[in-house]
């Protein structure tokens, strides 16, 4: 009995090795850039975005070498002020290369398809970012209104053709981690036309590791809240606190009983800086008939406090504590400009320019 004993203890032993061996991963990295020698390099979870390693650049190459569970997705990258290298990979057993100046990632079956994806992706958007900024230094108005017309068709035609891509490369990988990462670039391209049970079907015949994933679970749960916010539908109270005296608030301490202009930004959001003065307009003209609110997220208070002296922005200025603000509204981006009427019904969302004040004037009439 004790010779038996001592036999499976021993075939456990070796069992349990084999079993780290067959689930050990080596992640070979190249950054062959003089500026990051003796430099960092990270792996973060790609959804969590949470650090999970570590390890430092010497001769232009790092290693990574860990054992998983089940394949995870993680984003490599440098942490630098002033340039960064990043790039994702797919963490499963094997050897995998990573090159982070020449964004090449090859070595095992799920970053071979990672790859392909990635390059075929930043084809469809080749050319356009470079465009964008050529035709913001264009000084005639008319030229550049023209440029942007143009520019807006080619933009479109490119997103449509990802979302296809990304639709493709999903179908393909719903059952395995990567059908996470396809499903969650989806949602966020396509939040507006998406609704929260065209999510659940796409989920049909996914593996459970992606129906359950944290991050799909969010974004689900991001566009039942963009559902229940939607224009027709009440706004939501939500915590606040005043900029001005520091006080604990409500949003509805400001909105109700009028009608709200309600502008969701943070100091650093250049997109979110450019509509200022459109909100400074509003503010000018109907400041005495609406409330107009700038309400700053994802931010801090002394930066806060700097944009707001910087851009002369005298109207109401709220606070999120919480941090929930943007959550109650499924917002997942910024600018994000709501119009709210009198009676607490959400009139208009996603405003931009121009639109922002025709909003306000078929409020008023």
């Amino acid at each position: 009995m004790k010779k038996i004993t001592l036999f499976l203890c021993s075939a456990l032993l070796v069992l349990a090795a084999c079993n780290k061996h067959q689930n050990e991963y080596t992640l070979n990295g190249h950054l062959d850039d003089a500026a990051f020698e003796g430099k960092m390099v990270y792996l973060y979870d790609a959804f969590m975005g949470t650090v999970m390693d570590s390890t430092t650049i010497t001769n232009g190459v790092f290693t990574f070498k860990d054992t998983v569970s089940s394949p995870k997705m993680v984003t490599i990258r440098t942490n630098e002020e002033d340039m960064n290298y990043n790039m994702m990979a797919v963490l499963e057993p094997g050897t995998i290369y990573a090159d982070l100046v020449n964004d090449s990632l090859s070595g095992t079956a799920l970053n071979d398809v990672l790859h392909r994806f990635l390059v075929s992706d930043e084809a469809l958007g080749e050319g356009l970012e470079e465009d964008y900024y050529t035709l913001m230094t264009i000084e005639d108005e008319e030229e550049q209104k023209a440029a942007m017309q143009e520019f807006q068709e080619r933009y479109d035609e490119a997103i449509a053709e990802d979302i296809k891509l990304i639709k493709q490369y999903y179908d393909e990988n719903k059952t395995n981690i990567l059908g996470v990462y396809f499903i969650n670039n989806l949602v966020e391209l396509t939040p507006d036309q998406l609704t929260s049970e065209q999510l659940e079907n796409l989920l049909q015949g996914a593996a459970p590791e992606v129906v359950n994933h944290p991050s799909v679970q969010m974004k689900m749960d991001m566009l039942k809240k963009l559902e229940a916010t939607k224009v027709g539908q009440p706004y939501v109270d939500i915590d606040v606190v005043d900029f001005k005296t520091g006080n604990a608030a409500k949003l509805s301490d400001y909105v109700a009983g009028k009608i709200a202009l309600v502008d969701f930004w943070a100091s650093w959001c250049r997109p979110c800086r450019g509509e200022i003065p459109n909100i400074a307009n509003i503010y000018k003209k109907y400041g005495d008939k609406i409330a107009v609110i700038s309400l700053n997220v994802w931010d801090k208070p002394e930066s806060q406090a700097e944009a707001i002296q910087e851009l002369n922005m005298n109207w109401i200025q709220l606070t999120d504590p919480t941090k929930n603000a943007t959550e109650a509204y499924g917002v997942n981006s910024i600018p994000q400009i709501i119009l709210i009427g009198a009676d607490g019904t959400i009139l208009a969302r996603d405003l931009r320019e121009g639109a922002i004040e025709e909003a306000v004037i078929k409020a008023l009439e």
